[in-house]
C-alpha cells in the first residue's frame, strides 16, 4: 500500500524524478573507474615485460646459433688449411696493421705450392667489431688482402705451445654468447 501512495502522490513515480534517483543511475564511480584502470595498466606493463623477455631471449639463441655456426665453419676452415700448411705460428707483429701481436689476436698458416711458392694466410680477431677475419697474401712481405667475409666471434686467443705437445694443430679458446 506504500507504494501506491507514493505513486499517487506523484513521488516515485517514472515521470517525477526523485532526490534519490541521481545516485542510482547505472554507472562507475571515479573510484571504481581508477581502480580498473590501474588493473589494466599493470596488466599491461606486464605483458610488455613479458614481450621484451621473450624477444631478447629469442634474440639471444639467434645470435649464440649464429656464432656456433660461425665456430664451427672456421673450424672447418683451419682444418683444411692447417693439412696443406708447412707452418703454423703467431707471428710478433700483426700483419695487417704492423701493431704488437703480444696478446695473440693473429695467426698465421704458411703454405707451399707445387712451384715451391709460398703462401700465407692470416686470421686476425677484431675484438671491438667481435669478428675474425681472413687475409692472404702471396709474399712475406706482401700487403694483405682481405678474403670472404668476417666471421662473428667473441674471444680469440693463442698461444705459442710445441708441437709434440698439441692435440689439434693449433689451439684456440672461443667463447661464444
Amino acid at each position: 500500500m506504500g507504494w501506491l501512495r507514493r505513486c499517487r502522490s506523484g513521488v516515485g513515480s517514472p515521470l517525477a524524478p526523485s532526490p534519490r534517483s541521481s545516485r542510482n543511475q547505472s554507472g562507475f564511480t571515479l573510484l571504481e573507474l581508477a581502480i580498473a584502470l590501474g588493473i589494466m595498466a599493470l596488466i599491461l606493463a606486464s605483458t610488455a615485460w613479458f614481450i621484451g623477455f621473450v624477444t631478447s631471449a629469442v634474440t639471444m639463441i639467434a645470435r649464440t646459433e649464429l656464432a656456433t655456426t660461425s665456430l664451427e665453419a672456421l673450424e672447418t676452415q683451419w682444418e683444411r688449411e692447417s693439412v696443406s700448411a708447412t707452418a703454423i705460428y703467431v707471428p710478433d707483429r700483426d700483419p695487417t696493421d704492423a701493431s704488437d701481436n703480444a696478446d695473440g689476436h693473429v695467426m698465421e698458416f704458411m703454405q707451399r705450392d707445387a712451384a715451391r711458392d709460398d703462401h700465407f694466410i692470416t686470421w686476425r680477431f677484431d675484438k671491438a667489431a667481435e669478428t675474425m677475419q681472413r687475409y692472404a697474401r702471396d709474399a712475406w712481405d706482401a700487403e694483405p688482402v682481405a678474403t670472404g667475409k668476417p666471421q662473428i666471434m667473441r674471444y680469440f686467443n693463442v698461444t705459442l705451445q710445441h708441437a709434440h705437445e698439441m692435440r689439434r694443430p693449433w689451439l684456440i679458446k672461443a667463447l661464444v654468447d
